[in-house]
């Protein structure tokens, strides 16, 4: 070490053990930088484990300002130009890194949200921390957003995700009726829960089916469509856009929905006009109802 110190012209000086006032302007330098890296994380809210890429992106910016001592930046005492400040970000704040085409699948974002974290050591760009992915890449594709914090607006996206919007489910009218999800359960047993049953007739407890919906309780709209081929005949339920056109469709919704599945209320025949799952001439008149299609 010390050929090796003395061939670069250096003198290799050591100090006494257990006294760091001997080494003054190394300790200062400490202590700077100990104040500089407890006000980026604070301000920033950046966890305290990255003290070290806070350390990195003080002394990027400490080297490039001018300090008392000298009207010169030490950037410019070490290579004798002046450094530029012009791409010079908030520490922890909001980053938008760049997804490169090559790289990016069809449904992939084009960029991912991170927080910058401080400079590049060997390339030209900015340290970004994706937290989604929890790890530090280093890019020069990448945007800024120098008014927000990537640590809230993380938190705030996080939040956003756990909210329930109770949004419908998207169902196509040719797929399954399973896939449509609706509130007629709900409707009809608030309603089967106000009535007061009499005392003649008491529920059988024991009975599997006794907290089933009667089949007959359903307002069911048998349409007849027109078709070139097939059965042209399909049910539908009042105020919902399902089309059940088997046997076996009605089936599946009575048992997804908790309906008493009675299939003798049901015809698929097209010669066949009544409909036997009414009560009155009203709703038998209803079920007729024909859907023309306008070509």
């Amino acid at each position: 070490m010390d050929n090796f110190l003395t061939e670069l012209g250096i003198k290799h000086e050591i100090t006494n053990s257990c006294t760091p006032e001997m080494n003054g302007v190394a300790e200062r330098f400490n202590l700077t930088v100990l104040d500089g890296i407890k006000t980026l994380l604070k301000s920033s809210e950046v966890p305290h484990k990255f003290w070290g890429e806070a350390l990195l992106c003080f002394t990027y910016a400490w080297n490039r300002i001018c300090h008392k001592d000298s009207n010169k930046t030490p950037f410019e005492k070490y290579s004798g130009r002046k450094p530029s400040v012009l791409h010079l970000k908030p520490f922890g704040c909001l980053a938008y890194a760049g997804v490169p085409k090559r790289i990016r699948k069809k449904f992939d974002m084009r960029a991912k949200i991170g927080i910058m974290m401080g400079y590049a050591q060997r390339t030209k760009g900015y340290r970004i921390w994706l937290i989604d992915e929890n790890k530090l890449v280093e890019t020069i594709n990448v945007k800024f957003d120098e008014n927000k914090r990537g640590i809230n607006f993380r938190q705030k996206v996080n939040s956003n995700l756990g909210y329930n919007l109770n949004l419908p489910d998207y169902y196509d009218d040719e797929d399954d009726s399973d896939r449509a999800k609706d509130s007629l359960t709900s409707r009809l047993v608030s309603k089967t829960s106000t009535e007061t049953p009499s005392t003649s007739e008491k529920p059988d407890v024991s009975s599997d089916n006794h907290s089933l919906i009667p089949c007959t309780e359903v307002k069911w709209i048998r349409n007849i469509g027109r078709k070139v081929t097939g059965s042209n005949v399909y049910y539908s339920i009042e105020g919902e856009a399902t089309r059940l056109k088997s046997f076996n469709e009605i089936e599946r919704y009575c048992k997804r929905h908790n309906i008493k599945y009675d299939p003798s209320l049901f015809n698929f025949r097209k010669d066949n006009t009544e409909s036997q799952g009414f009560s009155d001439l009203s709703e038998q008149q209803e079920a007729l109802m024909v859907e023309v299609t306008i070509p």
